[in-house]
């Protein structure tokens, strides 16, 4: 894959003289420092796999400092009036990286080291297709064919990923056909998933269709996306919660439902993902578990003058208590769909891990409400909250639990109180020009006992987490 994208970018400007080509991406790069990244104060309570505190980096750090960018190269080729090939070209995962480490080289060997001179981001970043796909055009129908994004609703399951600082997009390997009928848009679609071995028992595919009602003359917007997911027996690309098995067969459905209207200045948006079925071998290699979980999200947003806008979001995402291993009722939002700066806004265990990814953060197991406001003056945006959130599932004494943010399951040896926190947030974005964006984004948590949770009979001691961060963006 990687030398068919390094062909790719050589090919391209030279077929630029036979062919237009429309250049679009963004590249960002951020500087994140979070004080209290644990949720608690150090104390002596060794890490379980029911414990809420992270393993602690290397000296026991209570603070985070992260550097990383974010990288999106999008080339529209256009063919002819029936055909445009699309693509996008990131690097790294996660459509960027951390600054001073490659995805792939994330060791230096010490030999003819003795200077410290060498470098751990030597350039060894590969390049990928985060996408690659041609668009037909008809008078009956659009078709996407190849590798291409997905967006729906709120972007809650299936996000797109266009935002500057989005890092994970929604992709098929597969076929979308959009057919529109007035306000009626209606789009069918067909995907493989991933394929191990070249049989069906090694496949994972996905297949379903969106209806969508968007009438713009009376701001009302009304649809539901259908999708159904199955796994082969043999494939692999889906593990249990502790990522020591396979899931096997599964067959799961999705039912996303979604609703937008606009009362005069109030605008309010409604998305509701339901997924039920079969999932498989969740909890151990003997048994396979119903899936059953759900979200349901709204957001108001009250115009109140040209410059002011204020709004509130409240939100309820599903957990799993693990005292069924029958069942999984535990709902992952996409990782680009964010309430909050700290919580869900990274991933803890991935500062003193780096197997696994400070962007991987996945809003569940909550329910949540925040009120937030954004005032605009010339070049000036000015965005501030204040969320509260409590846990749906908590772990309690003598009974299998489930920790959702290691993935493990144990039996409780204390109590676990549901409060997240409260936490204030305030974003400011400063616009250079049309193209170029400067951010200051920054948060404080008062943490919830839920974090103090150390599965023993003494918890850990919470610590209140305060972040700050500086952007720098462009998109053209």
């Amino acid at each position: 894959m990687n030398k068919i994208v390094v062909i790719l970018v050589c090919l391209l400007p030279a077929l630029s003289w036979a062919l237009p080509i429309d250049w679009h991406g963004k590249f960002g790069v951020d500087s994140t420092v979070i004080e209290q990244y644990r949720f608690i104060e150090n104390g002596t309570i060794a890490p379980t796999d029911g414990s809420m505190d992270a393993d602690p980096a290397s000296g026991a750090h209570d603070t985070s400092s992260v550097q990383s960018y974010v990288f999106s190269l999008q080339p529209e080729m256009i063919i002819n009036d029936a055909a445009t090939f699309k693509a996008e070209i990131t690097t790294g995962y996660g459509k960027g990286g951390i600054l001073g480490r490659d995805t792939t080289t994330n060791q230096v060997a010490p030999q003819g080291n003795a200077l410290f001179l060498n470098s751990e981001s030597s350039g060894s970043e590969q390049l990928s297709m985060a996408q690659f796909y041609l668009e037909l055009y008809s008078d009956l129908a659009t078709y996407k064919v190849g590798r291409h994004s997905k967006q729906w609703g709120l972007g809650a399951v299936y996000s797109s990923g266009n935002n500057l600082w989005d890092r994970h997009t929604f992709a098929y390997d597969g076929v979308t056909m959009d057919f529109k009928l007035n306000n009626f848009k209606i789009s069918p679609f067909w995907a493989r998933v991933n394929s191990g071995q070249l049989t069906r028992l090694n496949h994972t595919k996905e297949y379903g269709v969106s209806f969508l009602y968007d009438n713009v003359e009376r701001d009302v917007s009304l649809g539901v996306l259908y999708a159904k997911k199955q796994n082969g027996s043999n494939a692999t690309a889906y593990t249990a919660v502790d990522g020591t098995g396979t899931l096997g067969t599964n067959d799961v459905k999705v039912l996303d439902l979604y609703f937008k209207t606009q009362w005069n200045k109030l605008t309010l948006e409604i998305e509701a993902p339901l997924i039920s079925g079969t999932l498989g071998h969740v909890y151990n290699a003997t048994t396979s578990s119903s899936y059953d979980a759900k979200a349901i999200l709204v957001e108001t947003n009250y115009q109140w003058n040209e410059a002011l806008n204020i709004g509130l979001k409240v939100g309820h995402v599903t957990g799993d208590n693990a005292a069924d291993v029958g069942s999984f009722s535990a709902m992952y939002l996409n990782p680009n769909f964010k309430i909050g700066n700290i919580l869900f806004g990274y991933n803890p265990m991935a500062v003193g891990d780096i197997t696994q990814s400070y962007f991987d953060a996945y809003v569940t197991n909550v329910q949540y409400v925040a009120l937030h406001s954004e005032y605009m003056s010339g070049k000036w945006n000015w965005q501030g909250s204040v969320l509260y959130a409590k846990a749906l599932e908590v772990a309690t004494t003598g009974q299998q639990s489930f920790n959702h943010l290691k993935n493990k399951v144990f039996t409780a040896s204390a109590d676990q109180k549901d409060d997240l926190g409260i936490e204030f947030d305030f974003n400011s974005t400063y616009s250079w020009n049309s193209e170029i964006t400067l951010n200051i984004n920054m948060g404080y948590l008062l943490t919830g006992d839920y974090f103090g949770f150390s599965d023993t009979a003494v918890e850990n001691t919470t610590a209140n987490v305060m972040l700050l961060q500086f952007g720098l963006g462009v998109e053209f």
